[in-house]
């Protein structure tokens, strides 16, 4: 939307976001002039850049029902909320390979897995 947050909204939209009058939203898109928090508010709202909130999250996005990153990964809801379980079941994983290979030394039957990608 170019450099300024306010080129190409139309007025009934900065009247939906901010409850500001008519003539004070027409004011706006013709002076360029408002409060700087209304462009961070088109940011977030209008244009979905969740910069807008915090400078860690520079570069992402919502559109529509989607998170997406900087390098254009799209991410549902679901998908976010299933990060604590995917983590879980790495963490279970890893263990019950740990288990394997200490049973492995115990029983004098260790095989490095380097000499295993060698063969």
């Amino acid at each position: 939307m170019g450099t300024d947050p306010l080129y190409g909204v139309p007025v009934e939209v900065l009247r939906a976001l901010t409850g500001a009058h008519l003539t004070t939203a027409k004011r706006w898109k013709r002076t360029r002039r408002y409060p700087r928090v209304l462009g961070l508010l088109i940011r977030l709202c209008v244009e979905g850049q969740l910069g807008a909130i915090a400078r860690q999250w520079d570069g992402w996005s919502i559109r529509g029902n989607k998170l997406v990153s900087p390098e254009g990964w799209e991410f549902t809801p679901g998908e976010i909320r299933s990060i604590p379980f995917m983590h879980a079941q790495v963490a279970a994983y890893q263990a019950r390979q740990r288990c394997i290979q200490q049973a492995d030394w115990i029983e004098q039957r260790f095989v490095d897995p380097a000499e295993m990608d060698a063969a």
